[in-house]
């Protein structure tokens, strides 16, 4: 299935809306209601701990008296912090580090090895080496700009195009009807992307993890 663009869902929204020509219901209308359709997609997603889009910052050096570093902007949430020698050149150098309740009090030696995730950043003990330090993070949906954005996942049209419109029928026609029949094909579309989304999580092996970079195979890693 292509994953569809803005401009499409609006579309399929505003014939929900019997305005298949979009003379009232035009894509500037609806856009703020899908970006609410979708920002209420994500809440749910991280509601059950779902994946949105899996990445990796790239290495941020970490000097030896320095104890934070700033968190990517569309951080949803860590899911592990791995470090190395500033200089090194070896990928099998990388060790995991671990999360913590924030400790100020640690000694300072070579490897930070503790992080906690305070609010915008990342908090280390000292050490008396720089440090090399990569993040693995479940990443926020891109923003929807415009009509030519992409909707990046797939199969969670159906929610957006009809969740837009339950809000467009609510508050701009003012049909409370029509926005509630809206709203439970909204609601029955979104429970069925949880539920596909929670099985095929479950139906991983144990073994299988969940990031596999080229580069870094030997570390092992664990989901926090």
């Amino acid at each position: 299935m292509a994953i569809a663009t803005a401009g499409a869902v609006l579309l399929q929204a505003s014939g929900l809306l019997n305005d298949v020509a979009q003379s009232l219901f035009t894509n500037t209308v609806l856009l703020p209601y899908l970006r609410i359709a979708y920002d209420e997609l994500q809440i749910a997603m991280d509601g059950y701990q779902l994946p949105f889009v899996k990445k990796e910052a790239a290495p941020v050096t970490v000097t030896a008296g320095a104890t934070t570093m700033t968190a990517p902007t569309d951080l949803i949430r860590p899911v592990e912090l791995l470090e190395r020698l500033s200089g090194s050149t070896r990928p099998e150098d990388y060790t995991e580090m671990n999360e913590i309740n924030w400790d100020p009090h640690i000694s300072p030696i070579s490897e930070k090895n503790y992080w906690a995730w305070v609010g915008t950043a990342f908090v280390f003990p000292a050490s008396t080496t720089d440090r090399q330090v990569v993040l693995q993070y479940i990443a926020a949906l891109a923003d929807i700009a415009d009509a030519n954005s992409t909707v990046q996942l797939q199969r969670i049209h159906v929610f957006l195009q009809y969740r837009a419109a339950a809000l467009a029928a609510e508050f701009v026609m003012q049909d409370m009807g029509r926005a509630g029949n809206l709203n439970t094909y909204a609601m029955t579309n979104l429970d069925a992307i949880l539920r596909a989304a929670v099985r095929s999580r479950q139906a991983v092996p144990t073994k299988r993890r969940p990031f596999r970079f080229a580069w870094n195979r030997r570390v092992q890693r664990r989901i926090y």
